[in-house]
């Protein structure tokens, strides 16, 4: 009985020690598509031996434990694709390149409105390298994003040009901006003397002023003086061009500091005459009771004779009071100032 249990121990021993070791995993793979236009989907066939488990690292940061996976690539470029194969007998991994062309630009963009004229456009072409923009008023840009600013409102024509690796495409919009402000026109008046006023604009986008002195005179500038030559109302006119358009304002001004009357003074210039007696059209104006060898008074004087009258000629008699001379001429007046006539 002994012998016979002896006996089937040492079989089952010898089964035991006879029994081989699991085969190891051979991991390999091919796959369909290469070269293929990225974006694009490749197959992989998996052709592991020995293995009941499989990993895959496409390259491109995406995984699976599918044993034949499809994968789809967004863009061109050559990927590492790793196989990991595991079974009873261990693990093994294989590492192919794929190669995924990539395609040609496809230009696209879109367009933010800003402020004062203020756009970025932003491109949204794929597989490019560079982006030349242009604005359709002559200006230019580049980059991925890009920042411009119109100098007047209008409708434009914005073209992006895309090139990458496989080519360029190009994309056409248009933008309306109207979000330039219109210039302010509006303005104040500061009175000055004899009929002067100064007229400060009001700065806003404004680039040229032309002014309307409402007396059939006109200026330009921002801030321009203007003498007014008679006492009345004025309706002044401002009109403000600028990028965003043109406005115009209006302001009425009353002149009343303009004199209506001027001074003359009469004086001698001669020694030796004595008193001089001045008529003004025939009347009777005073007597001179000094003479000038140099120089000349002022209106107003002591020893000459000054009149005050409206602007306009006036016919001047003056007698030496001894009959010695006589003289006969005229006086100009002028409204605000002091005119001279020497008698010699």
């Amino acid at each position: 009985m002994h012998k016979h249990l002896l006996l089937l121990l040492f079989c089952f021993v010898l089964i035991l020690s006879c029994k081989k070791d699991p085969e190891p995993p051979v991991a390999q793979f091919t796959f369909a598509n290469n070269n293929c236009e990225g974006p694009c989907e490749v197959t992989f066939i998996n052709e592991s031996a020995n293995a009941d488990q499989y990993g895959w690292d496409f390259g491109d940061g995406i995984k699976s434990v599918d044993k034949n996976p499809r994968h789809a690539y967004a863009k061109g470029g050559k990927y590492a694709v790793t196989l990991s194969a595991i079974g009873k007998g261990g693990s093994m991994t294989f590492t192919d390149t794929i190669t995924i062309k990539s395609s040609k630009p496809n230009a696209d963009f879109d367009i933010q409105q800003l402020t004062e004229g203020q756009i970025k456009v932003i491109s949204k072409a794929e597989s490019s390298t560079t982006y030349q923009w242009t604005f359709g008023d002559g200006g230019t840009g580049t980059g991925q994003t890009s920042s411009y600013t119109y100098k007047a409102n209008g409708t434009y024509t914005i073209i992006l040009t895309a090139t990458g690796p496989e080519g360029q495409s190009t994309a056409t919009k248009t933008v309306t901006i109207t979000s330039i402000s219109k210039p302010s026109a509006e303005f104040d008046v500061e009175y000055m003397a004899n009929g002067e006023v100064r007229l400060v604009s009001k700065f806003g986008s404004s680039t040229t002023y032309q002014w309307n002195f409402g007396d059939g005179t006109i200026g330009t500038g921002p801030d321009p003086y203007h003498t007014y030559k008679n006492n009345g109302s004025y309706t002044i006119t401002l009109t403000a061009t600028g990028p965003g358009g043109q406005s115009t304002s209006f302001k009425t001004v009353q002149i009343t500091n303009i004199s209506t009357t001027g001074q003359g003074i009469i004086y001698l210039t001669r020694n030796g005459l004595g008193a001089v007696d001045v008529y003004i059209s025939g009347s009777y104006e005073g007597r001179i009771t000094v003479y000038y060898s140099s120089g000349s008074p002022t209106c107003g004087e002591n020893g000459n004779v000054t009149i005050t009258k409206p602007a306009g000629v006036y016919n001047v008699t003056a007698k030496a009071a001894n009959g010695s001379a006589q003289w006969n001429g005229t006086i100009t007046v002028v409204n605000g100032k002091c005119s001279k006539l020497g008698l010699n």
